[in-house]
């Protein structure tokens, strides 16, 4: 039996080279979800996370989940535990992505991981946050896209690369 409300935290999307996670899936009924993204930020700063919440959603979509909404829980800086006013706010974020995404929906949908995040971003007008690398990143298979793009001898190449000499 289908039960609205029923939860599925962390729920992981894999479709080609993209996988995403998605906070809290939640069960709306009629074969479709509600997606939440959880962010520590206010509801006056919660824009800068619609890029992350843009690309979970896309990602949802191509693994063959129908998204009826989209919302990001973000801290109530108004509420406190002793008040009864919530420490959370729940954003409805559905038809600001919609509007957001309009026309790149179809890209982003056919597009390769580093394409979805690329339009995501200019969709909702944010950032690359500037990339920093990490010893990790050398075994990532986005390293070409991130902080390796361009790069045509990247530092792993130096003999004796350790995370002590990195």
């Amino acid at each position: 039996a289908e039960e609205v409300g029923a939860a599925i935290f962390q729920a992981t999307f894999f479709r080609g080279e993209v996988v995403a996670k998605a906070d809290v899936l939640e069960y709306a009924g009629g074969g479709q979800w509600d997606l939440y993204e959880v962010k520590s930020c206010s509801r006056s700063s919660y824009q800068k996370y619609l890029p992350d919440l843009a690309f979970t959603a896309s990602a949802a979509r191509r693994a063959g989940v129908s998204l009826r909404s989209t919302f990001m829980i973000t801290v109530n800086t108004q509420g406190t535990s002793d008040s009864g006013v919530s420490l959370f706010d729940t954003i409805d974020c559905t038809d600001e992505l919609l509007k957001a995404q309009e026309g790149l929906i179809q890209m982003l949908e056919e597009s390769t991981v580093g394409e979805s995040l690329d339009w995501a971003l200019q969709a909702t007008e944010g950032q690359v946050p500037e990339a920093k690398a990490l010893l990790h990143c050398k075994k990532c298979e986005l390293f070409s896209e991130c902080v390796g793009k361009g790069l045509e001898h990247p530092i792993w190449e130096l003999p004796r690369l350790s995370e002590k000499r990195f």
